[in-house]
């Protein structure tokens, strides 16, 4: 069943219901690598090799992808569990509002989030649910090869942003 599974899952190329210029995840399709910063310039400050993995799905209707956080060799060398992340994302497009819907599951809450894309090329995910506080998940210098992920939350509407990681990847090989 699990091959079956995963090949029903997961697709080779975009749907026809996605436009071209909205397919804003089709250059993430792929596996990468990447460093995991939080609280820098604070003692605590921690950095943490991690692994992301993209791919479409849905008869190419989504995109999903795997957070590894640290990575799985990573974890293979230390069994400590502290400040984990193995998170699971699917992102489907809106053809009405010309979005994309994002859904997070992890070993943290939830989160449901609404992508847009600025005029910079930066892909903005904001948090769709009211929570007691704001999440920004920010997708920049995005090239072939590398890109940058910031996670930042606001307690008070925005007008205070604590940035609470980043991410600075590089590809690992090409994917589906």
């Amino acid at each position: 069943m699990h091959e079956d599974f995963v090949e029903v899952l997961l697709a080779k190329e975009r749907a026809a219901s996605i436009p071209e210029e909205d397919d804003w995840y089709g250059g993430l399709i792929g596996e990468w690598e990447f460093e995991w910063v939080d609280h820098e310039g604070a003692p605590e400050e921690r950095h943490v090799q991690g692994e992301w993995l993209f791919a479409r799905a849905l008869e190419g209707r989504a995109i999903v992808d795997l957070f590894i956080c640290p990575s799985r060799k990573e974890r293979k060398r230390s069994a400590s569990s502290e400040n984990e992340e193995y998170g699971l994302s699917i992102r489907t497009y809106s053809p009405q509002t010309h979005s994309w819907h994002v859904c997070h599951a992890s070993s943290g809450m939830p989160e449901q989030l609404v992508a847009i894309r600025e005029s910079n090329g930066d892909i903005v995910q904001t948090s769709a649910v009211d929570k007691g506080y704001v999440a920004v998940w920010r997708f920049s210098k995005l090239t072939a090869d590398s890109f940058c992920w910031t996670n930042r939350i606001s307690e008070d509407g925005g007008k205070t942003w604590e940035l609470v990681g980043e991410v600075f990847a590089k590809r690992r090989n090409l994917g589906c």
